[in-house]
């Protein structure tokens, strides 16, 4: 049972990854998704290979990343778009510091996964398998 202070107000349960909050369902979405892909699942390759690329950028400089956007938000004259940026930001931010603790994963790794999954099945998952990656939040 988590100590009091790592339960939000919200229900959902913080933990410390390398210094930076992670919510722990996004950590278990990944770990989940990285213990398929070990154990030779294709799809869970191919969508590990993606998060990790994804992230790529991100955990580089974590401590930078959101003040990065300034040059988007200069050019971004609605509102709305504006607030669309921040939210898709945000969101990424939080989901990439559930993948490996915010740890920058190197390239070849990346790559390894890919031709992982290239020579386990097939390239990309089924519809059915990309909506249910989708809705736990790497895909």
């Amino acid at each position: 049972m988590p100590a009091a202070a790592d339960v939000r107000a919200d229900g959902t349960v913080a933990r410390a990854s390398h210094g930076r909050p992670a919510e722990v369902d996004r950590v278990k979405a990944f770990e989940d998704l990285k213990k398929r892909a070990k154990a030779g699942d294709a799809v869970a390759q191919r969508l590990l290979a993606d998060t990790y690329e994804g992230c790529y950028f991100v955990n580089i400089d974590r401590e930078n990343f959101m003040d990065s956007l300034d040059f988007y938000r200069q050019m971004i004259r609605a509102l709305a778009q504006l607030s669309v940026l921040e939210q898709v930001a945000a969101e990424r931010f939080a989901q990439c510091g559930a993948v490996d603790g915010g740890a920058i994963v190197p390239i070849q790794l990346v790559t390894g996964w890919y031709a992982q999954a290239a020579e386990n099945g097939p390239g990309r998952p089924l519809d059915g398998q990309r909506v249910q990656a989708e809705a736990a939040g790497y895909g």
